[in-house]
């Protein structure tokens, strides 16, 4: 009987425990999506759609895939004229974020050049700190 009991707690156990691993789901850029969303999501939309000719899109942007950490000034500092992006102007101001530090500004970025089908390779903290000591204040 005690033998039965103590192969019913292991199993139950096991059980939960292997229930726990599934249950997770791996989301290496969750930190960048909740910043995204809060920061970035009311212009760019939550589907990194953008704005017909105000607001570029994040999705497909090559512009976002090529130019990787220098795009952090441009989060940082904002923009105050129309921007070319992909032959194509948009007139739309970016606002700026002096208030997001450089590890929120390479979430951001990772989630972004990661999500709605973009595929890049991780951007480390470093390279948008280097990135952010030379732009043009």
């Amino acid at each position: 009987m005690k033998k039965r009991v103590y192969y019913s707690a292991m199993l139950l156990l096991l059980l939960g425990f292997g229930l726990g691993i599934f249950a997770c789901t791996y989301q290496p850029y969750a930190q960048g999506e909740r910043l995204y969303l809060s920061q970035c999501a009311d212009c760019h939309m939550e589907d990194g759609s953008g704005l017909e000719q105000l607001i570029p899109a994040l999705a497909g942007s090559d512009f976002l895939l090529s130019q990787g950490v220098e795009t952090a000034c441009l989060i940082k500092l904002g923009a105050k004229d129309s921007l070319l992006l992909g032959g194509r102007f948009f007139y739309g101001n970016m606002p700026p974020h002096p208030n997001l530090n450089a590890t929120e500004i390479t979430n951001i970025l990772n989630y972004a050049r990661n999500a709605w089908g973009n595929q890049a390779l991780p951007i480390k903290v470093q390279e948008v700190e280097e990135a952010l000591q030379k732009c043009k204040r």
